[in-house]
């Protein structure tokens, strides 16, 4: 106990009690969820990091917690102080502790100086048995660490005396001589035997050793055992005499025989109880995937192409509780979403900046830090484990900047989560960057019965010549998408309705093109596509995959590849789209022909 306050009431900060003293502790298990939510939606790079280090450092102080409750003195409110030996009669350092960080190999400034001879063990825990945190430490099954360590081991202060009062108090283990196990041993061969666990003086002495046994049950597991070396009845050493209680004409007492006896129950217990503990604060787990439209959000780039400024102020995504436990989110918990992200400083709006256009060196374009934009909250009806995922449209005040680079994508809760009233879980996505796709009117590099385009189209039936202005906006071309599969249709062409396409880019004239930008799952993803013609033909092109752009980092080679762009009548097209942009069988030089222009698309409110 600190301050006369149990150790989960200060550890978890919400009990009343914690009221009568001065709480000034930063590290509790609240204090942990706070810095766990600031790690991911503070804006400045410094913030997340301190939050982190705050998080992880919070984790340790529960850590702590756990494993002090299997030290039997921090359980059966057996008071020591290692420090201050000034205060007489209060001074009175654990030798359970000093033992502990001995056999451990570590001196008293807790540097690292000798083997660790701690036994660790393989005993598991599953944090899917404790509904909440604080059952970790005492619940109504009684499989708590404090429970465990309390009813089954002696502290140096509280050994059984069979007075009422101490039964009452401490009522296991149980321990008569007359009915107890007992192992007795010459001293010299106990010695030989465990030569670590004797001092020199101790070497020297002779006589025997008897040590009772007390029943260990452990109600997590079921295991019920016998800890043949729970106590020691003899004049071992100096310390036995000090420390022993006289009980029934014997004296018993813990030396460092019995302390590593319980180090090798307790340890493993206190390490697999710790790691449950982990694992129960991270248990949320959600799921992100596509909404039905196939992308996570589009935009019109000829409209949406300023750096810094333009991109993505909604994201679509389907969103599932995974959670291992079942445990059910709440009406009253919030949801944001999260885009991560570096900024390419070298962006322009014809993608000439883009990492792999000619000249361009991604390290002096990327940004150093990453940034956050976090959605605007959004209360959701509970998300049970069970149900189907869910559609969520997130909205960003701040648009997801079109020359971002480096994307990732979450989705965070924070509210109460099974019979908790707090948690924070949080979901994590490697996405696209913005990936283009465009359609680009270059009819007129193309000849037709070995004229010019011009020659052939802009002629009137008489064979006089088209004014070009009319005859390019004449000829045109229209190119309708869709990221995921669409109906049955009457023919093998469908009608634009049919097709029910999320966007448009239409009648795009000659010397023309239209561009979206859009971001949704990494590697592939798959377009339906009908384009149509200014002669009423047509062409539908269902399955095809397409490789997104990726601009990553990666931290393992130190180095990122970035798609390579290429300059055609005026703006960058990538290597997924130049050959079929460049085609033609045109003759001279492309300067010949006017650069292409920017016409806006059509993106339907699906999204």
């Amino acid at each position: 106990e600190i301050h006369g306050v149990a150790s989960p009431d200060w550890l978890f900060e919400n009990n009343l009690n914690i009221a009568s003293f001065d709480n000034d502790q930063d590290n509790s298990y609240l204090d942990a969820l706070e810095y766990f939510e600031e790690a991911l939606v503070s804006q400045g790079e410094q913030q997340r990091r301190v939050a982190w280090r705050n998080l992880f450092l919070s984790l340790g102080h529960i850590v702590h917690h756990m494993q002090d409750m299997a030290q039997p003195q921090h359980v059966r409110n057996d008071s020591h102080l290692d420090k201050y030996p000034f205060l007489v009669g209060v001074y009175n350092p654990s030798l359970y502790e000093i033992f502990t960080r001995e056999w451990g190999g570590f001196d008293e400034e807790g540097n690292k100086v000798r083997e660790d001879k701690l036994y660790y063990g393989n005993y598991e825990v599953n944090h899917e048995d404790f509904p909440t945190a604080r059952d970790f430490w005492k619940n109504e099954s009684q499989t708590g660490i404090a429970e465990f360590t309390n009813k089954n081991f002696f502290s140096d202060g509280t050994i059984y005396t069979g007075s009422e009062a101490t039964i009452e108090t401490y009522p296991s283990p149980t321990l008569y001589h007359s009915t107890a196990s007992k192992i007795e041993t010459d001293i010299k061969d106990l010695c030989a035997s465990y030569p670590d666990l004797c001092s020199e003086e101790s070497m020297q002495l002779t006589g025997k050793v008897t040590f009772l046994g007390t029943t260990v049950s452990d109600t997590y597991s079921g295991e019920t055992f016998n800890n043949p070396w729970s106590v020691t009845y003899s004049i071992f050493d100096k310390d036995l005499e000090e420390e022993g209680i006289l009980f029934d004409g014997y004296i018993y007492a813990l030396n460092s025989f019995n302390y590593v006896m319980a180090q090798s129950i307790l340890i493993p217990r206190a390490t697999a109880y710790s790691t449950a503990m982990l694992n129960h604060f991270f248990r949320g787990s959600i799921e992100i995937s596509l909404p039905d439209e196939g992308v996570y959000a589009v935009v019109d780039h000829a409209t949406e192409n300023v750096k810094d400024v333009s991109g993505f102020h909604t994201i679509n995504m389907k969103i599932r509780n995974t959670t291992s436990t079942g445990e059910d989110t709440s009406p009253a918990g919030f949801w944001v979403a999260i885009a991560r992200f570096h900024r390419n400083n070298c962006y322009q709006a014809n993608l000439s900046g883009e990492y792999g256009s000619p000249g361009m060196n991604w390290e002096s374009c990327r940004s150093p830090e990453e940034e956050v934009l976090v959605s605007t909250a959004l209360l959701l009806p509970a998300l049970d484990k069970d149900d189907e995922p869910r559609t969520v449209e997130f909205s960003f005040d701040k648009a997801i900047p079109i020359n971002a680079s480096d994307v990732y994508l979450q989705v965070m809760y924070r509210g109460p989560l099974g019979q908790e009233d707090d948690a924070v879980m949080v979901a994590t996505k490697d996405i696209s960057e913005p990936t283009f796709i465009g359609l680009y009117n270059t009819l007129d590099q193309w000849k037709f019965s070995g004229r010019s385009f011009s020659e052939y189209f802009c002629r009137d039936e008489n064979g006089v010549e088209i004014p070009y202005q009319d005859c390019r906006t004449s000829h045109w071309v229209s190119e309708y998408y869709r990221f995921s599969a669409p109906g049955a249709f009457a023919s093998s062409k469908p009608s634009v309705s049919e097709f029910a396409p999320l966007i448009s880019i239409p009648q795009i004239p000659l010397g023309s093109y239209g561009r979206l930008a859009m971001l949704t799952d990494i590697d592939s993803y798959t377009a339906f596509s009908l384009v149509e013609y200014w002669n009423d033909t047509s062409m539908y092109y269902p399955d095809n995959v397409v490789s997104v752009i990726q601009n990553q980092y990666d931290v393992l080679s130190e180095s990122l590849e970035p798609i390579k762009y290429f300059e055609f009548r005026g703006v960058y097209i990538d290597e997924r789209y130049i050959n079929n942009v460049a085609d033609g069988d045109y003759e001279g030089e492309l300067a010949d022909f006017s650069p292409l222009m920017p016409l806006p698309s059509v993106i339907y409110p699906a999204l």
